[in-house]
């Protein structure tokens, strides 16, 4: 969920494949896309790299008036990611080494003991191992223990949250949690799964709670329009704000 708008497109012939020549009115050339997608889908990234991903028979003179018309929005995201600092990103796990656990930091604590184990105290992630100088050990132990911990949160946050379409008559749709470069969940409406990025987990409770109501409501309204928005404002009235932390405040990975 980084700063995204999705548009449909005219319709011409064109094989799929990978454009960078199309450029914005100024910055750098943008990523361009050609897959079996139903609209376009502009993105903004962290990075500064803006992406477009557009169905194969879309007419470049298309996606290039588009990005023209999109200037300003682009311009926005990119001003709003260079003025915000992203959230630690964990390179090596040792002693000292800064985390965040649903929206709140945490300091890892290596120790040497005979019985792995990973717990919270206070504001401490302690980690006993019987390898302490073995940094590839001590980090798998930490994404092992960081995959079993951020899939039993969404559990419970699919548990608590399913209700809301499940009386409209939506099966409970499977969870699927793995890492993902540009996205925080998706919904796979014909597989009945939702799919949650691994790193959602350092969000706080509340940015977690909107992503998964943002992809269970998915199985009543597919698309982004205003059906989709008005449900998604009824049931949570303040998820632009929610969004904007996730967009703004981004938390990286390991």
């Amino acid at each position: 969920m980084e700063g995204n708008k999705e548009m449909r497109p005219s319709a011409r012939t064109r094989s799929a494949g990978t454009r960078p020549e199309a450029a914005p009115p100024e910055g750098a050339p943008p990523e361009i896309l050609f897959k079996p997608v139903a609209a376009i889908r502009l993105k903004v990234l962290r990075s500064g790299k803006v992406r477009v991903t557009a169905p194969p028979d879309t007419p470049e003179s298309y996606i290039l008036r588009l990005l023209r018309e999109k200037r300003p929005w682009i311009e926005r995201h990119l001003r709003l990611f260079r003025e915000t600092r992203p959230v630690e990103r964990e390179d090596e796990i040792r002693t000292g080494t800064a985390t965040r656990i649903l929206g709140r930091q945490l300091y890892v604590v290596v120790k040497a003991d005979s019985r792995p184990s990973i717990v919270r105290e206070d504001r401490r992630l302690v980690l006993r191992t019987p390898v302490p100088e073995d940094c590839d050990a001590v980090g798998r132990q930490f994404r092992r223990w960081w995959r079993r911990s951020a899939r039993a949160c969404f559990l419970e946050t699919l548990d608590r949250l399913y209700p809301v379409v499940g009386r409209r008559g939506v099966a409970r749709p499977s969870l699927r949690v793995s890492p993902m470069k540009t996205l925080w969940g998706s919904c796979g409406r014909s597989a009945g799964r939702i799919t949650l990025n691994t790193f959602l987990y350092k969000a706080p409770q509340s940015c977690i709670d909107y992503v998964v109501l943002h992809e269970l409501l998915h199985f009543l309204h597919p698309r982004h329009d205003k059906a989709f928005r008005t449900a998604l404002t009824a049931l949570m009235p303040d998820w632009p704000s929610r969004k904007r932390f996730l967009d703004h405040e981004t938390v990286l990975g390991f």
